[in-house]
């Protein structure tokens, strides 16, 4: 599963049981005996406060447990062995040693999605 598929798959997971809950109906009626929507847009903007907090909390813990993922020897490994591989592909298809250094640096990092912009020469 790609980065951004499991990124929008939690994300679909933290926001179904919200859009699916049964709004509350609390309209306050005055003296004057007309209907006030403040409650309910006041409970409205608390709920909406909530799930920004749990989408918050929940984002910094998935990209905190990726980080570490990036960071074990086995992955820097295997993304090493991939740019390399990279490298020795443009160099058989015919680029210059400095075309495939400058190619590989430009695709950036496939695990992070980071590309790095390169001065023109």
């Amino acid at each position: 599963m790609t980065r951004r598929a499991l990124f929008l798959t939690s994300l679909t997971l933290l926001f179904l049981p919200t859009c699916f809950s049964a709004p509350q109906e609390t309209a306050a009626v005055d003296l004057s005996g007309t209907v006030s929507q403040a409650p309910r847009e006041a409970e409205g903007q608390e709920r909406l406060k909530k799930v920004q907090e749990g989408v918050s909390r929940y984002v910094e813990l998935l990209m905190d447990r990726y980080l570490d993922y990036l960071a074990t020897p086995s992955t820097t490994t295997k993304l090493a062995k991939f740019q390399k591989s990279h490298f020795d592909a443009l160099r058989e298809a015919g680029f210059t040693e400095d075309q495939a250094i400058r190619i590989v640096i430009s695709a950036g990092n496939p695990l992070t999605g980071f590309q790095a912009i390169l001065p023109p020469q």
